[in-house]
């Protein structure tokens, strides 16, 4: 896979890297038991733990420096980072989901409700809303138990007070997935239609949707051009319908799961005759014999560049892949 460099540069920007420490997840007991014990026997991981977590606001700030932009898009994952950045350069969060703010009526982003209207809505969402800030909540506290009070949350407000900053008052916790900071204004790149019914945005919310632009030349191989000239003839003279299948952007953590239902859905369009289908494997091994002659499999294609002559596309439903089906009108 291309490093963001990569990616970054061939859009026409300028590329400043930043070190980024890895979040601990405490998923089992047995996970929560090692790091309390290691924490209570060893002072130094404590301390390289705290060491790492200042390189990387330091790094943060020497980005800072190194660009001296007029104005910063924080992503609303990095709300972290403000202190780091916060000073006469105006700051914007950026959300690259939908809004991921609380608001009546409206459930959590990672809520499988859709709100109607129903003022039984509207109390679903509180209950939901509850839940999910009580959720964070109690990681939190167990985050603060397992490391002896040496937590993230604690090296966050040690930071942003030799900053002069106030971490507990700033900060936002009534928010989707990460803390947002309050009196910051807020862009969300996706059309206000995309939101829950009920969503009304906030005087400092700024939905903005621009069309779908990047360089995809390095992924038009001569192999592709010529899949793409056999695909569309098959449309014009056989009338098939051509079909896109595509995970986009898995963590290492969702390859299993990506890999079994990629396969499942290979079988089932190798069994119908009237599609054609381009399946994005993103580079994932897949354990099949046979893809059947209706199949195409490659690692990425230009999608962009394949989704106006789709019918369909089979996906996970990333917020980007969906924008840019609805710019090619596919379903």
């Amino acid at each position: 896979m291309e490093s963001f460099r990569e990616t970054v540069e061939r859009e026409g920007f300028d590329f400043v890297g930043v070190r980024y420490a890895d979040e601990f997840v405490i998923r089992s007991l047995k996970t929560a038991l090692g790091l309390f014990l290691r924490n209570c026997f060893s002072h130094t991981y404590r301390r390289q733990r705290y060491r790492e977590f200042m390189a990387c606001m330091h790094s943060v700030e020497q980005a800072k420096e190194c660009i001296r932009p007029d104005l910063i898009f924080l992503d609303d994952t990095l709300g972290h980072c403000y202190p780091a950045v916060a000073g006469e350069v105006p700051v914007v969060q950026l959300s690259t989901k939908l809004s991921p703010r609380k608001q009546k009526g409206v459930p959590p982003l990672n809520s499988y409700h859709l709100p109607k209207g129903r003022i039984t809505d509207e109390w679903l969402a509180e209950i939901e809303w509850f839940a999910h800030t009580q959720k964070r909540a109690w990681k939190r506290r167990m985050e603060k138990v397992v490391f002896m009070g040496w937590d993230d949350d604690a090296f966050q407000q040690r930071y942003a007070a030799k900053r002069g900053l106030d971490w507990k008052t700033i900060t936002e916790p009534n928010m989707s997935f990460y803390d947002g900071i309050k009196g910051l204004p807020a862009v969300v790149l996706a059309p206000q239609a995309m939101e829950f019914p009920g969503h009304r945005p906030q005087a400092d919310e700024h939905h903005i949707h621009l069309p779908a632009l990047r360089d995809e030349s390095h992924l038009i191989a001569p192999g592709y051009t010529q899949l793409m000239g056999e695909l569309l003839e098959r449309k014009r003279t056989q009338g098939v319908k051509l079909i896109y299948v595509s995970l986009g952007t898995l963590s290492h953590g969702n390859y299993q799961k990506a890999e079994r239902f990629l396969v499942n859905v290979i079988r089932a369009l190798g069994k119908t005759p009237d599609v054609v289908a381009v399946v994005a494997t993103g580079g994932i091994p897949l354990d099949i014999a046979e893809t059947g002659p209706n199949v195409r499999l490659m690692d990425s294609v230009p999608q962009l560049d394949l989704l106006p002559h789709c019918d369909l596309m089979i996906t996970h439903g990333g917020l980007g892949t969906v924008k840019e089906c609805s710019q090619a009108g596919v379903p």
